[in-house]
């Protein structure tokens, strides 16, 4: 009968790596469990961590919680990294450091574009705030939140994309990265070219159809600037 795999090092806690973080947090989402040399290794235990690893990196992004540094998000992802790799090697006898690599880079975009979110909550919430008491009051624009061009959205709308959206990314040579923030603009002034743009730049139609005026248009934009999902 073949022995079950065991950790070959232990992998210790993000409490260990991180003493100061506050007690209240380690309890909820059980940042002192250790893993010692010798354990048999669970695949629950890689999932938790990645569990783990993305709730510290929203907390990081809202920001509530100053104890949790771009550090400790750092530790939890390369910790959740880490115990998936170990996983993968022993279940599939791989040591080609793509695995890595890839479970890496899915982590980082994930962490970071869940930064962009909490990024445009609180973007938006001022802005909400701003458009009620100051109408005048210049709105900030929210980061790049979906990765991509929305070219084909324009497509969509406009039935064949305009020279002028076409023109402002290259989304094969120059693409813009999630979390980029965008110059501020105005809803109430914008051309129909210019709704074109803010479509390809942030990849997102804002609820716009085919049949939609220009005065429509403008006001679905505003909605998405000024209106929280949650």
């Amino acid at each position: 009968m073949a022995q079950p795999a065991v950790y070959r090092s232990a992998v210790p806690s993000i409490a260990t790596l991180h003493p100061n973080l506050p007690q209240s947090l380690i309890q909820s989402l059980h940042l002192d469990q250790e893993i010692a040399q010798g354990d048999i290794q669970q695949n629950q235990l890689a999932e938790e961590s990645e569990h783990v690893a993305a709730a510290l990196s929203s907390i990081h992004a809202n920001g509530y919680k100053p104890a949790v540094t771009h550090d400790v998000k750092a530790t939890a992802i390369n910790r959740a990294v880490t115990l998936r790799n170990t996983h993968a090697q022993t279940q599939f006898h791989c040591d080609d450091l793509t695995e890595i690599r890839n479970i890496l880079l899915d982590l980082q975009r994930r962490a970071i574009q869940q930064e962009a979110i909490m990024t445009n909550a609180r973007i938006i919430k001022r802005n909400q705030h701003l458009r009620s008491t100051t109408p005048d009051a210049a709105l900030t624009a929210p980061v790049k939140e979906i990765t991509g061009s929305g070219l084909n959205l324009v497509t969509v709308i406009n039935g064949v994309a305009p020279a002028a959206a076409i023109a402002n990314v290259n989304p094969a040579h120059n693409p813009i990265a999630v979390g980029t923030a965008h110059p501020n603009f105005d809803p109430t002034s914008m051309t129909s070219n210019d709704v074109y743009k803010l479509i390809v730049w942030y990849n997102q139609d804002y609820g716009i159809f085919p049949a939609d005026s220009l005065g429509a248009r403008r006001d679905k934009v505003m909605h998405w600037l000024t209106t929280p999902i949650f």
